[in-house]
């Protein structure tokens, strides 16, 4: 076999078997929201598909026949390009019709995926390295050197580029032609009609598909996020950081999710308050005169437009990581307001990293909307080393305000880091002064916000007034009763809402 040829299959498998990979873990992850252990297992099937595949393709070799080997080899990959192409509609159909069959599906289909596209390696260098003892290492290396760039650059494109351009139904297909293309350049020769029309096919298909393949790029997540009911969906859109979308419900506001994983409402009335909105217009009566604020989650903009009526504020820095909800904000009427805030300054990034970049930025106030507690990477955001960060970016008599989404210990890593630290509802505030002592200036600061937001009087607006003025505190030690368990202190090394108490523990 040509060594060029050998080389060339050597990295496209890789970059298509990678590029798979990457895009198994987004689907996945959406339908089982996003839990730390499902790049695990995508990993872990994918390297068993690897074993079997290798198996496959050792016994191959044994043959006499190198054609009958590639013959072999090439409809393996035949197999592997269709499961490929098809992959988005089985799994749409799958969660439609029989979602509990949807894991164990996923498995069969992610280690097929895998050992289909493995059983060209050993067949490859087997017929492509060189048989001469002297140049065999030379030429192996090559060949497993070529695999692993192939490997890497697969899920760098797919990871980092590919979806910025087009969706993921869309890159499966496309994928799953370029695993085509390979098997029929492994086919030990192209000799009857079929076989020399091959490459014209593909280029006819792709072309033919492509552009309903976009459009079903929607759709496929709309299914997979309501079980088969798309028209319930109001927004979706997917990027290379995500798929937010919106379903609206019977109370009148949009429900928004991140990677199908409840993300807030598009709601701004604190009388309605079906986002539970007061967590953040309690602020006004914490902190007598706030200037200056950071907000790290942006989501669909309630809790800064919420804080764009505080009377203090000058400016408000709001670090988002997905700019897709800028998109969202934009045609959603009451939230809409804050993009031509000139107080307002967006900045889509990282929020940990933004606050490693911005040293020398110092606030009053700091809220963060943190996502549940059990999803992946969620540490970062939680953890003692992070709120210590944090800590050395507030003012004197600042106050930071996140969420615990039900953890315990998170209040318990609060009191670790600041003096005080309380939770109201499922909010944790903290801070090195005692914020929970009712003054004159906060009840007055908390007044004149409720009046900007609810200009006419009503027995509601003073319940909630009389409930903001005196919220009901929790204690650690309260905290730890309710626990039932000692309350431990979550790092960046035990990950401990990730694993120990993730989701279900």
């Amino acid at each position: 076999m040509n060594k060029n040829l050998a080389k060339i299959l050597a990295f496209g498998t890789g970059f298509v078997s990678l590029g798979i990979e990457i895009l198994w873990t987004r689907v996945l992850s959406f339908t089982q929201g996003q839990t730390p252990q499902i790049f695990a297992t995508v990993l872990t099937l994918f390297l068993i598909g690897i074993v079997i595949g290798s198996y496959w393709g050792k016994k191959m070799t044994l043959c006499a026949d190198p054609l009958a080997i590639r013959q072999q080899a090439s409809t393996a990959l035949f197999c592997s390009a269709l499961l490929d192409v098809c992959t988005p509609w089985m799994w749409a159909q799958v969660v439609t019709y029989e979602s509990s069959l949807a894991l164990p599906l996923a498995a069969i289909m992610i280690t097929l995926s895998a050992a289909t596209k493995a059983t060209l390696f050993p067949v490859v260098h087997h017929l492509g390295t060189s048989s001469n003892s002297t140049g065999l290492g030379r030429s192996l290396s090559t060949v497993y050197g070529l695999n692993i760039l192939g490997s890497t650059l697969g899920a760098t494109w797919i990871g980092f580029v590919a979806l910025e351009l087009t969706g993921t139904a869309t890159w499966f297909f496309i994928l799953g032609l370029s695993t085509f293309f390979l098997a029929w350049l492994f086919l030990p020769s192209a000799q009857n009609k079929f076989e020399r029309l091959l490459p014209a096919g593909f280029i006819l298909l792709f072309l033919i598909l492509l552009k309903p393949l976009s459009n079903f790029n929607e759709k496929f997540w709309a299914i997979l996020a309501t079980g088969g009911a798309p028209e319930k969906i109001n927004f979706l859109t997917e990027n290379k950081t995500g798929v937010i979308h919106t379903v609206r419900e019977n109370i009148g506001s949009d429900i928004i999710y991140g990677g199908n994983v409840y993300d807030g409402r598009l709601n701004t009335d604190l009388l309605i308050n079906s986002n539970r909105i007061d967590r953040v217009a309690i602020l006004a009566g914490l902190h007598a005169a706030p200037k200056k604020v950071l907000v790290i989650g942006l989501s669909g903009g309630a809790w800064v437009e919420i804080i764009r009526y505080f009377p203090s504020v000058e400016s408000i820095d709001v670090v988002e990581i997905q700019p897709a909800y800028l998109d969202l904000i934009s045609s959603t009427p009451i939230v809409k307001g804050l993009l031509t805030d000139p107080r307002v300054k967006i900045h889509i990034d990282d929020g940990r990293r933004w606050i490693k970049k911005n040293r020398d930025q110092n606030f009053d106030l700091i809220v963060m909307n943190t996502t549940f507690h059990w999803r992946a990477y969620i540490t970062n955001l939680l953890s003692q080393e992070f709120l210590s960060i944090l800590h050395k970016r507030m003012r004197p008599n600042a106050i930071l305000a996140f969420n615990s989404t039900g953890s315990p210990d998170v209040l318990k890593t609060a009191q670790s880091v600041f003096t005080h630290a309380l939770r109201y509802e499922n909010f944790v505030y903290a801070a090195d002064w005692n914020f929970s002592q009712t003054e004159s200036a906060k009840r007055f600061n908390l007044q004149q916000f409720l009046d900007r937001v609810i200009p006419e009087e009503s027995p509601k607006k003073s319940a909630l007034f009389l409930k903001l003025s005196h919220p009901s505190w929790i204690s650690v030690e309260e905290e730890e009763r309710l626990a039932g368990r000692p309350l431990e202190i979550i790092t960046e090394k035990n990950l401990i809402t990730e694993y120990k108490y993730g989701r279900g523990s």
